[in-house]
């Protein structure tokens, strides 16, 4: 069995979260990095999970990091923690409807040749709102007609 070194990037979009929290005077980068790295080192279970909340504390906020597993190298896996916020701004039910998934996955500097998941979310609403329209109108004239 190959022995990985895990290595954590905290990514531009979890440093706007410790900006937005107020709490970058308190954030020392290098020091998280180290602690989320050994944590993950001796923590043999994350090892096979693509995503993951670790639950922290920074000075007297109580945080969540969600970290995503990264790029492999050789013998290196990177870990990006992609969010960071307070526990009390987290709860399951925003999790499992997608609204986390949507938010830690959404870049500071989005791809310009990538469509934004919010246009397609609409576009396909609309789509089914005019066919639900357009199912309804169908079905009313068949029952008109053949109603007597």
């Amino acid at each position: 069995m190959e022995h990985l070194i895990h290595k954590v990037n905290i990514t531009e979009e979890a440093k706007f979260d410790i900006e937005c929290l107020n709490a970058s005077t308190h954030f020392n980068k290098n020091e998280v990095k180290e602690e989320l790295e050994y944590f993950i080192t001796k923590n043999k279970k994350y090892h096979n999970k693509w995503y993951y909340k670790i639950f922290d504390f920074l000075d007297a906020l109580e945080i969540i990091y969600f970290i995503k597993k990264g790029e492999k190298f050789s013998n290196m896996q990177i870990w990006n923690v992609v969010g960071i916020c307070e526990v009390c701004d987290f709860n399951e039910e925003m999790e499992e409807c997608g609204v986390i998934r949507g938010w830690y996955e959404t870049k500071l500097e989005p791809n310009k040749n990538e469509r934004d998941w919010v246009e397609e979310l609409r576009e396909r609403q609309i789509i089914e709102e005019r066919e639900k329209i357009k199912d309804d109108e169908e079905r009313n004239y068949y029952e008109r007609l053949f109603s007597s």
